[in-house]
């Protein structure tokens, strides 16, 4: 059903000796410790910690979010990062870059992989690649010359992070908060100095994206002191005095984004083929190529299309339904017409408008008990996950619901599910619609994904990795397929675990899942690499893939405005499917799937391409 990825699995030895992570001369395959083994590790160790607190200080709304609040300025003076707002200057970016060229110089000095085990390859190679990467896209992409998106979003997480993370009491938060509207107008200032041009649907987005920041200084700010500081007089007093200014630079970057920033060509978002496979490979480790991953997902869209035909027809025949004429070589439109009837049927199966966190916290009950026994894995409980409705302030950006993990400088302060209520003014076709696509099926789905077993699971036993600079590393700069493809495997050891693997509503709903994140590569690579259009993009996913025109516009233009991340899911599911399989096969009866899920997940986000040597080391 899933064709094996082309290279998805490297040798250990094709890592250790190639260009990927070169060794010294004479070096051998990294597979055992050498003279200098120790020296090198601590060495890796000491430049890994440098290399995140640096990326911290570099960016102190990116610090915020991960939990990173005090640092040290280029002459050793503290900094209440917390306080401060990105400069994303010329001169800074060029500093960066600058610091950057030169700690990869130092850490290729200063290591031997030669000496290294698997679990110091893999260290390693994120440290590499993530410097790699940030100094590329600088140089290469320069999203500070052409991209608001990243000025209105940065902006945007350094006003939000605040409220969300309870690092102190909230009024202690809404000061740092404060402090920043206070830098607000030389932050714009900077923007309109420094954009050059970006194409329109950047300057879309990034006008939407600066609504948002002023709707949070005009609204979420004084609502949050209002519930969460008990209407603090002062702190209203500081806030009366600090919006206008603020709101009034807001106004200012809005302008310029509407007039004076120059039009780039309509499709200048695209990266194009040389460019997309460089981020491609830094992103993902050189798990793949995008042609390769590409050719797999076509492959696999069309198999998975006549897999979900012979699931629907039995379910189509109680329904009543009409399916092909002859079900074993039905036409293209037919099996267009009977799969999409048997979704639609599904998505009748809908919780009440007022009941979607109510159905998330029913599927986290039912989890619990199917995983009580330890037999996935060791670690399956959520102590510290909170679950509940949206907070008011955040529910323009999260339109679904989804789980803000444990910042990994500070994951004693636990994880939030949120789960966003309908809004109450909606009508009622606009209700149905957003009741059809999340029904049922499609809820117990998300839950799964993004706690337990999922996301929120990964992140648990990530944040167990040690010594510490091993897990800030993997923390904040691990393979995104890792963790987007653990997410996506843990809802097929669900389905696995439980009766609703035999349930046809609840796979076909799963199929449909793996349908879009095959189109997501087809859509991410496309897009990027091959020149596809908005019409081909458009009938990928609606046609082919069964999604809403309105999702799949969105889709489309979240395609527009960032790059390989789409790919992760399939690359990253792929992936373990194969890394498990490889496992049984060597293990033979003495398989222990629990044992196996707690070694993998003790690694915490490690590149793919490594994970299996880490796992199965000779095997």
């Amino acid at each position: 059903m899933w064709r094996r990825l082309a290279f998805a699995i490297l040798p250990l030895a094709a890592l250790a000796c190639g260009s990927r992570v070169a060794t010294t001369a004479g070096g051998g395959s990294g597979g055992g410790p050498g003279p200098d083994a120790a020296a090198s590790l601590e060495r890796l160790g000491a430049l890994a910690s440098e290399f995140v607190v640096g990326a911290m200080t570099f960016a102190p709304s990116q610090a915020t979010a991960q939990g990173y609040h005090r640092g040290r300025d280029a002459d050793d003076l503290p900094l209440d990062l917390d306080t401060l707002l990105d400069d994303l200057s010329v001169e800074s970016v060029t500093r960066r870059v600058g610091a950057l060229a030169d700690f990869e110089r130092r850490l290729a000095d200063g290591v031997a992989p030669a000496a290294l085990d698997p679990e110091g390859l893999a260290d390693l190679q994120l440290l590499r690649d993530a410097a790699a990467l940030e100094r590329w896209t600088w140089e290469e992409v320069a999203p500070h010359l052409h991209d608001p998106t990243l000025w209105v979003e940065r902006l945007g997480r350094a006003l939000t992070f605040p409220l969300l993370l309870p690092y102190d009491p909230p009024a202690e938060r809404v000061r740092d908060v404060l402090a920043r509207l206070e830098r607000l107008p030389d932050y714009v200032a900077r923007a309109r100095a420094t954009l050059q041009d970006a194409p329109p649907v950047w300057i879309e987005v990034a006008r939407a994206a600066n609504e948002g920041n002023r709707e949070l200084v005009r609204e979420r700010l004084p609502r949050f002191i209002a519930d969460e500081c008990g209407g603090d007089a002062d702190l209203a007093a500081a806030l009366a005095v600090a919006a206008p200014g603020a709101l009034a630079a807001l106004d200012e970057l809005d302008v310029f984004l509407r007039e004076g920033l120059r039009r780039a060509p309509d499709d200048a978002w695209r990266l194009g083929p040389e460019r997309y496979a460089r981020k491609f490979a830094l992103s993902f480790h050189g798990a793949t190529t995008p042609e390769a991953l590409a050719d797999s997902a076509r492959e696999a869209l069309a198999a998975k299309r006549a897999a979900m035909l012979q699931t629907a027809l039995p379910l189509l025949a109680e329904l009543g339904l009409p399916g092909p004429a002859d079900p074993t070589a039905p036409t293209p439109d037919e099996e267009q017409a009977a799969l999409a009837a048997a979704l639609d049927a599904i998505g009748t199966d809908r919780v009440p408008r007022d009941g979607l966190l109510d159905a998330v916290r029913e599927t986290l009950a039912e989890t619990d008990g199917v995983l009580a026994g330890g037999a996935l894995f060791t670690h399956a409980g959520h102590e510290n996950l909170s679950l509940g409705p949206t907070p008011v302030f955040l529910r323009g950006l999260y339109s679904v619901g989804g789980l803000v993990p444990p910042p990994p400088f500070e994951p004693q302060l636990g994880a939030w599910l949120w789960i966003t209520p309908i809004p109450d003014d909606w009508d009622d076709a606009r209700v149905e619609q957003k009741l059809r696509e999340y029904n049922r099926q499609k809820l117990r789905l998300l839950a799964w994904h993004e706690s337990v077993p999922g996301y929120f699971t990964h992140s648990a036993y990530a944040n167990r990795v040690t010594p510490t600079w091993r897990r800030l590393l993997r923390s904040v700069y691990g393979d995104p397929a890792t963790v987007e493809g653990w997410s996506t495997y843990a809802e097929e050891l669900m389905l696995a675990a439980t009766p609703y693997g035999r349930d046809p509503r609840m796979v076909l709903t799963y199929a449909k899942e793996e349908l879009r994140s095959l189109a997501n590569v087809l859509l991410d690579v496309g897009l990027h690499a091959r020149g596809m259009s908005d019409e081909e993009a458009l009938a990928l996913m609606t046609e082919r893939t069964f999604q809403e025109r309105a999702e799949a516009e969105g889709k489309l233009r979240r395609a527009k405005l960032s790059s390989t991340q789409l790919c992760a899911y399939y690359l990253g599911v792929s992936a373990w499917r194969e890394i498990r399989a490889e496992a049984e096969r060597a293990a033979g009866a003495a398989f222990d799937l629990r044992a196996f899920h707690d070694r993998a997940l003790g690694e915490g986000a490690v590149p793919l391409p490594l994970l299996r040597e880490i796992v199965l080391g000779g095997s």
